[in-house]
């Protein structure tokens, strides 16, 4: 029930569950996506307050990793495309 209200809030963009450990009990979580720490924890006191929530943990990265996009019908595929002629699979009926 915690992690469907939680996934349902606009902020949280990935919301999933872990095994817990010894040193580590915390089983359900999510990625929070904010402008700054103050924003990130006011909007993680607002989740716990929403689900009820009483144990929490703030885990914020220590380096940011970039991302790209993937890039459909790139221009490098189409040359390849030209090089190599029509490689395509051909079955008969």
């Amino acid at each position: 029930a915690y992690a469907a209200k939680l996934a349902q809030h606009r902020a949280v963009s990935h919301c999933y569950l872990r095994p817990v450990y010894d040193d580590w009990p915390y089983n359900l979580y999510t990625t929070v996506h904010a402008r700054s720490v103050d924003e990130c924890e006011s909007i993680i006191n607002d989740l716990a307050i929403d689900t009820g929530l009483t144990q929490k943990q703030a885990l914020f990265p220590t380096r940011e990793y970039k991302k790209s996009r993937v890039s459909f019908f790139a221009r490098d595929a189409e040359e390849w495309e030209e090089a190599n002629g029509d490689l395509r699979i051909r079955t008969t009926a």
